[in-house]
């Protein structure tokens, strides 16, 4: 006999989503270089968005919590560079 829960599923077709080509500019280095990095989410899998989603959030903090004009400065030596979305060491530069 078959069960009424056997039937198949017809297939869904998922529109592709649409992505802004340039994203406008802030006038921060810093900032637009860690938003930059989402012009790659469209081409990475799902279940690496949430790490890409943490970096530019770490990214943008750091920003954030730079002192006027040391944003440049930090890209410099490396910290919190928004490549990598490594946060300032307690202490840094």
């Amino acid at each position: 006999m078959t069960e009424l829960n056997d039937l198949p599923e017809p297939a869904v077709e998922h529109p592709e989503a649409v992505w802004p080509e340039n994203l406008a500019t802030t006038g921060d280095e810093w900032v637009d270089s860690a938003l930059a990095r989402l012009g790659g989410i469209p081409g990475t899998p799902v279940a690496e968005h949430s790490g890409i989603y943490s970096g530019l959030h770490d990214s943008l903090l750091a920003a954030l919590n730079a002192e006027p004009g040391n944003a440049a400065r930090a890209m410099a030596s490396g910290l919190a560079a928004p490549e990598t979305g490594a946060a300032p060491e307690a202490g840094g530069a």
